[in-house]
């Protein structure tokens, strides 16, 4: 990139695109022509007249052409006919060298409603790849601007003017806008080129480099501090698409120091741009996927595995439900990507493939996870599908469990061993002690409980019951465990209660129960007497159970990866172990 700019005082930002309608694109090409010409002349007419009288002839003529190639534009253009009287206005205020601020609050409006009816920005595209930003810049650049952008490239000093200083009082007024305008259409009589061969998003990589020059990452950091302190942070975007002097000003305006402003200019400058968009939906969810890529990066295979585990179970399946009830089509592309991120880890593909399948595994979590939390419609459904999930085990197991005791006359105890899981399973979730390890845990001793219940009815022994009875006491336990920890990840994803939620999963687990209670009662008034029946339907709910529960189970095993290596490893070492251990 030879020159921006001259030494004289116009900046190296004009547009630039006053010989260069040719090379862009009818349509915005020529807006954004014409939106240069404005910009240019808003800035700029002040250094060619002051109180009436031309202080700079050569800028002053500029002035003269850059107003009138801007209200030609927008006199045969189709976007510009809004604004073609204000433009010919624009240029006849120049050549009688109007009041300066008269023309460039003129000259600002007109630029600024031209972009806006086009539907153009002047902002920078969020989350500029750094490196990329670098790249571009060195390969453009570097000839005449230099390594560190002061102008001292090996071909500068075979050129008739300056090339611009992005260290010095020369970026003082530019934007990337104006570097980006710059970059795409030349500067007149100047040996800036223009770079027609980039493509958009590099040219706006050089422009956001550029500004990056002249502050040190330690003023950045420290600016970032202050940014956060001075509850700035959320500015920090906004700024970026203004000049120095321009944020300076509104720094100074809000009582920032000169010092603490040069920080926070170096932030805005040098970590802004480059930094990820907030994330979309579930925040941790996503925080902990781009830890277990940067963990893989660095070649801690094992701890990138066990965070993606931990993300899967620990942060994303208890927020299924609220997904399920706001957008219930975007669960399964989540749990795709997940399986195939953790399928790149363990088979150590290459690290682009791993930040790939990482990418978009947090790209599914964005578009699954609602920027806000939902109505009290949708969280008390949300509350009732964490409910159901487990729940309806539960319910079949209490079922089966009462319809098997009712012969034994054991209905109270079983009605109590229920009880007592519902509230054992609310005091675990309350004190924060369920875990997918938990979970998969109790699972697989409800699956067994099931097995052995149906073994024994098989055999025809009497201890059918008392195994259903704790495979029920089991689920009750699981379900209410895993809808308070729901519960819990939505307050927490969102940092707000979520009592409608509460209540959603409260009345579907209620309503489950009594109805488990109600069918086992009607069906042993109809039944009795006839206990082979009763036994025989008993059983059949009891076989149902067995095959949802070790189903369950299975499922919530292949997540809880702590849970069965951990076993494994302490299993004595025989040829089982072995097997389990490299199976899983």
């Amino acid at each position: 990139m030879p020159t921006l700019g001259t030494t004289r005082s116009r900046l190296p930002a004009v547009a630039f695109l006053l010989f260069a309608s040719a090379r862009a694109s009818a349509g915005e090409g020529d807006v954004r022509q014409a939106a240069a010409l404005l910009d240019y002349v808003a800035r700029s007419y002040r250094t060619a007249v002051v109180d009436g009288r031309v202080i700079n002839p050569s800028e002053f003529e500029e002035q003269q052409v850059f107003a009138s190639q801007a209200a030609e534009i927008l006199g045969r253009i189709a976007e510009g006919e809004p604004f073609r009287a204000e433009a010919a206005d624009l240029a006849g205020q120049v050549r009688e060298k109007a009041d300066v601020q008269a023309v460039s609050a003129l000259a600002t409006s007109l630029h600024g409603r031209l972009l806006a009816a086009a539907g153009l920005s002047t902002s920078p595209p969020p989350d500029v790849p750094a490196r990329a930003a670098e790249y571009a810049y060195q390969q453009a650049c570097t000839a005449c601007h230099g390594v560190q952008g002061r102008g001292d490239g090996f071909a500068a000093r075979t050129l008739e003017t300056r090339p611009t200083d992005f260290t010095g009082a020369d970026r003082a007024e530019l934007t990337p806008y104006r570097v980006y305008s710059a970059v795409t259409f030349g500067v007149p009589r100047t040996a800036m080129p223009a770079f027609e061969s980039l493509g958009d998003d590099q040219r706006w990589q050089i422009a956001i480099w550029t500004l990056a020059f002249g502050h040190s990452d330690e003023d950045a950091r420290r600016g970032e501090r202050i940014a956060r302190d001075r509850g700035l942070s959320a500015e920090g975007r906004a700024l970026v698409a203004r000049s120095d002097a321009d944020v300076r000003r509104v720094l100074a305006e809000r009582g920032f120091s000169p010092d603490d402003a040069a920080a926070v200019l170096a932030w805005v400058r040098r970590m802004v741009p480059f930094a990820p968009p907030t994330p979309r939906g579930f925040p941790q969810l996503s925080t902990q996927v781009a830890l277990a890529s940067i963990s893989y990066v660095h070649g801690r295979i094992d701890e990138a595995r066990q965070r993606l585990r931990d993300a899967e179970a620990q942060v994303w399946w208890p927020l299924e439900p609220l997904v399920r009830a706001a957008a219930p089509g975007r669960i399964d592309p989540v749990r795709s990507a997940f399986r195939l991120a953790r399928a790149a880890v363990d088979r150590r593909a290459e690290r682009t493939r791993v930040l790939a399948a990482a990418a978009q595994v947090m790209a599914r979590i964005g578009e699954a996870g609602p920027e806000q939390l939902p109505d009290p419609a949708v969280q008390r459904e949300a509350g009732a599908i964490a409910a159901l999930r487990d729940g309806l085990l539960a319910a079949a197991a209490l079922l089966c469990a009462l319809l098997l005791a009712a012969g034994a006359g054991a209905r109270g105890a079983a009605a109590f061993a229920a009880a007592v899981g519902v509230a054992a399973g609310t005091a675990l979730a309350a004190r924060a002690v369920w875990t997918p390890s938990a979970a998969a845990g109790a699972e697989v001793a409800c699956a067994a409980a099931f097995v052995v219940a149906l073994a024994f009815w098989i055999a025809g022994r009497g201890g059918a019951a008392a195994a259903a009875i704790a495979g029920s006491a089991l689920a009750a336990t699981l379900a209410s465990a895993e809808a308070a920890t729901s519960c819990a990840a939505v307050a927490e994803a969102f940092a707000s209660p979520v009592p409608e939620m509460v209540r959603g999963a409260i009345f579907a687990g209620a309503t489950l129960g009594l109805s488990a209670l109600v069918l086992a009662a009607a069906a042993a008034a109809v039944l009795r007497g006839r206990a082979r029946w009763l036994r025989f339907s008993a059983a059949a709910l009891l076989l149902a159970c067995v095959s949802a529960a070790i189903w369950s189970a299975a499922e919530r095993v292949r997540i809880a990866w702590p849970l069965v290596s951990s076993l494994a490893a302490a299993a004595p070492p025989f040829w089982g172990a072995d097997r389990l251990r490299l199976w899983w």
